[in-house]
């Protein structure tokens, strides 16, 4: 049976919010789109992590596999201790059968036995006591070399992760930037529009249209000095002006040829 507290590396009981983290770190480093190694290693850790999270991040389906598991680990040790006994039985039925020998060749066979014992069992102390020692030194080795791929990946993956974060950043600064171009394209040609209406109606009203005061005998242009500060004041085109005897003003007309009445 999996053990998905050992696959996600953390300890049976652990909080949702230690096991959610735990699950985010690995994906992370074992996710297709950013793992250095094996595309098939991938997929597989992948696929073993989903399955692992989806179970104990859900608390009714981690209670029944909680059960199972502490299950499974009672029938373990239950299946240990009697392989223990089992050798521990037959042991003594071989005693059992030298006990039954002649007392001479009994005594004889007990001292060889004891004397190849003692030899057995200080060879087999001395290994004993190196075994763990070496197991630990493997055990060191192992756990650098996992944690110096681990940061190598997880070093990587985190550049990948910048750099695509960034890309996306200026994707979508350059796609506003974009919209804010067309916008302003578009007031630029509506002010435009407007100002070429405007300089056509300017144009029209310094053309055809004159001013006249209430006493003067000058027609002039609406920007002529000499109606400053007027507050009543007559107009029209030129023609009329002229018709009814208004001559144009030499400040604002200097080349205007005045029509000839008939």
């Amino acid at each position: 049976m999996l053990n998905y507290y050992h696959i996600l590396g953390v300890p049976i009981g652990s909080s949702t919010e230690i096991i959610k983290r735990a699950y985010r770190e690995q994906i992370k480093f074992f996710h297709p789109d950013v793992f250095q190694g094996n595309p098939e290693v991938a997929y597989q850790k992948t696929l073993i992590l989903n399955e692992a999270y989806t179970v104990l991040s859900n608390p009714d389906k981690r209670n029944v596999y909680d059960a199972q598991l502490l299950d499974a680990i009672r029938r373990s040790n239950k299946s240990d201790s009697g392989t223990q006994k089992k050798e521990g039985g037959d042991h003594v039925n071989t005693n059992q059968e030298y006990q039954e020998s002649p007392p001479e060749s009994q005594s004889q066979s007990s001292n060889s036995k004891n004397t190849e014992q003692q030899k057995n069992g200080s060879s087999s102390s001395s290994h004993l006591k190196k075994q763990p020692y070496i197991f630990t030194a493997v055990l060191i080795l192992f756990c650098f070399i996992a944690y110096f791929a681990y940061n190598q990946g997880y070093a990587a993956a985190k550049k990948q992760f910048e750099k695509t974060d960034e890309i996306n950043s200026l994707e979508s600064e350059n796609k506003w930037l974009k919209t804010r171009i067309n916008l302003l394209n578009n007031q630029l040609t509506e002010t435009q529009s407007s100002l070429d209406g405007a300089e056509l109606r300017l144009s029209f009203w310094d053309n055809h249209a004159v001013i006249v005061t209430e006493y003067g005998t000058k027609y002039h242009k609406f920007y002529c000095y000499h109606l400053e500060n007027m507050d009543y004041f007559y107009i029209y085109n030129t023609e009329l002006a002229e018709s009814l005897g208004y001559t144009a003003c030499k400040d604002c007309h200097p080349s205007t040829l005045t029509i000839t009445k008939r």
